[in-house]
């Protein structure tokens, strides 16, 4: 069954807000670093068999491991210095050694928006839900501009089941920033939710614009278009996710379920024998290949006939 949450993409900082700090460099192929202490990203899609003309549905989960896929940019970096503990040691008249305690908080808005906003990811990593949001609202609270944390926000009402106040959370994010893919992508993947089927297409077309690259978007754009009855028009869009990115098995079980739901059952059975090689612990793609194979060997029968 699917999971409840409804995005694609976890909070992360954005890299205009990474170059105000010179804590990390951006990977072009999504490397880690050494980065302490912070949510990494992995997108992963929970499925849904609705029958032989099957959509899925899915959302993503915290990891703590690092994705491979393009639509995600690398995850931020350490802490700011005012949100960082530091500790000097000198020695005294006495020669007794002294800790020198961790500096104050900087009263710089947008620097004390951005470590409450590291707060507020650290708090999404264990699961605190409500800590998560409330560390979210401080930062824009300091600092009204900062896109990620109204990305954040969002994606923590998204996890709450608060959907119109994740939407709108993702809508000033995209006010601020209209070029902001994530955003798009997860609010479309709302959208997908409310069944507004060509608003959520229409995010999905911002995001890839904004982030060609992205098979996560390329897969939900699909998924959109697919929802809307136009099964041929879905299947280049999983193909392209696919080719973009071979081991993102929710876009090729996509591909699959498109297959079979216009009666390909050869391509769909290719498609399902990669997927299970890839991940044989898919249990709706296992289903699926089962149910292909039985549509085949009906097929067969009919042509041969009874003996």
């Amino acid at each position: 069954m699917a999971k409840d949450s409804s995005d694609a993409v976890l909070p992360q900082l954005s890299l205009r807000l990474r170059s105000r700090w010179s804590a990390c460099s951006a990977s072009s192929n999504d490397s880690e670093g050494v980065r302490p202490s912070e949510v990494h990203i992995k997108t992963c899609v929970q499925t849904l068999w609705l029958g032989v003309g099957a959509v899925v549905l899915w959302g993503c989960n915290p990891s703590p491991t690092a994705s491979n896929s393009p639509s995600n940019s690398p995850a931020p970096g350490t802490l700011p210095p005012a949100a960082q503990i530091q500790s000097n040691v000198s020695n005294n008249a006495s020669g007794t050694d002294k800790v020198v305690e961790p500096a104050p908080t900087s009263a710089d808005p947008a620097e004390a928006s951005l470590a409450r906003h590291h707060e507020g990811l650290r708090a999404l990593e264990a699961g605190q839900l409500d800590l998560a949001a409330e560390k979210f609202q401080q930062a824009i609270a300091a600092n009204p501009e900062n896109e990620d944390s109204h990305f954040s926000l969002g994606f923590t009402y998204s996890r709450l089941k608060r959907i119109e106040d994740a939407v709108k959370s993702y809508e000033r994010c995209l006010e601020l920033v209209p070029t902001y893919a994530e955003a798009h992508n997860n609010l479309g993947n709302l959208l997908l939710l409310q069944r507004k089927f060509q608003e959520a297409e229409a995010r999905f077309h911002l995001a890839l614009t904004n982030q060609p690259e992205s098979s996560s978007a390329m897969n939900n754009l699909g998924r959109a278009v697919a929802m809307q009855s136009r099964v041929n028009d879905a299947i280049p869009l999983f193909r392209k996710a696919v080719q973009a990115n071979p081991d993102y098995s929710e876009a090729r079980f996509n591909l699959a379920n498109a297959y079979l739901s216009i009666a390909r059952f050869e391509e769909a059975k290719a498609e399902l024998e990669v997927l299970l090689e890839k991940k044989p612990e898919m249990p709706q793609a296992r289903e699926a290949l089962a149910k292909v194979k039985n549509l085949l060997a009906r097929e067969a029968n009919k042509k041969t006939g009874p003996r």
